[in-house]
């Protein structure tokens, strides 16, 4: 809840859902509330470069419907977890808050999740035919720009991938047959707006495999934010579980883990790499 405007590099920067990479700035004014999945969406702010700085209140609710796909533990349920229900998080009623003894009761008359549509991928592209600017054409570009080339990597995530490229693709590699190998990588199609991605979903995707769902990281697209933000890449790579959401086959959300065993769950990085180990994804898919 914004007391001031928040806009710019003044605000915060997320992703429209878990996972997907398309990180944006939230746009808001005073009298306005953004909600948001703030839970599992990676956030952060930006150096704000911006006249005015932001004032704003931060909420945290879950309503009863939600709760079953909220994954929040109840206090002592998880070892190491600081955001846990009657520890971090409270239960509120109409009368106030509610004691951990009569909660039991309430979670069991909560409703099934409902279905959520997974939201698309929305990012201007570039114009078809178009090829993209070389690397050190952009550098310089964005030099001047700037104002130099430090102030350019602080600010353009191209620059910072380019400034950093050696050692992210050393750090940020999969196990693939006999191979280790960089699994991020540039877009490959130079008509198209630069961005990074991830080699291994990208075939999963293109191969059509069950559960799997197109993100910035399947379709070269994560390079939206000021600057090369470096934990959502290493987050996705490091990603070794499947998800405890899961999908129906119209990429709709079908509830908790368990709740639905007819349902097929996303694919993550690891499963990914799994599925081209084992047959399920032709190499020749693999950028």
């Amino acid at each position: 809840v914004p007391l001031t405007l928040a806009t710019g590099t003044n605000t915060i920067w997320t992703e429209s859902w878990p996972e997907q990479g398309d990180f944006h700035s939230v746009e808001c004014d005073y009298g306005q509330v953004f909600r948001f999945y703030g839970n599992q969406c990676l956030h952060f702010s930006v150096c704000n470069a911006e006249p005015s700085s932001r004032v704003s209140f931060d909420f945290r609710v879950v309503r009863l419907s939600d709760f079953a796909r909220s994954r929040i533990p109840l206090a002592g349920e998880r070892k190491g977890c600081k955001w846990v229900l009657y520890g971090y998080y409270s239960v509120m009623g109409p009368d106030g808050e509610v004691p951990r003894e009569l909660f039991a009761s309430i979670a069991g008359r909560a409703p099934h999740p409902a279905k959520v549509e997974v939201p698309a991928l929305e990012r201007p592209r570039s114009a078809p035919g178009r090829s993209r600017s070389p690397s050190n054409e952009h550098l310089q570009r964005c030099i001047l720009h700037y104002g130099s080339a430090r102030a350019a990597r602080a600010g353009c995530c191209r620059c910072g991938w380019i400034a950093n490229r050696p050692k992210i693709r050393e750090s940020l590699v999969c196990r693939l047959g006999p191979r280790v190998v960089p699994w991020i990588a540039e877009q490959p199609d130079v008509t198209k707006q630069w961005g990074l991605g991830c080699i291994v979903c990208s075939a999963v995707v293109e191969a059509g495999l069950a559960g799997a769902r197109r993100t910035s990281y399947s379709e070269f697209e994560f390079g939206t934010t000021p600057g090369l933000l470096l934990q959502p890449l290493v987050r996705h790579g490091n990603n070794g579980k499947w998800d405890s959401m899961s999908v129906d086959d119209s990429g709709k959300w079908a509830g908790a883990r368990g709740a639905r065993q007819d349902m097929v769950r996303w694919r993550t990085h690891a499963e990914a790499v799994q599925a081209i180990n084992s047959g399920d994804v032709p190499w020749e898919l693999v950028v």
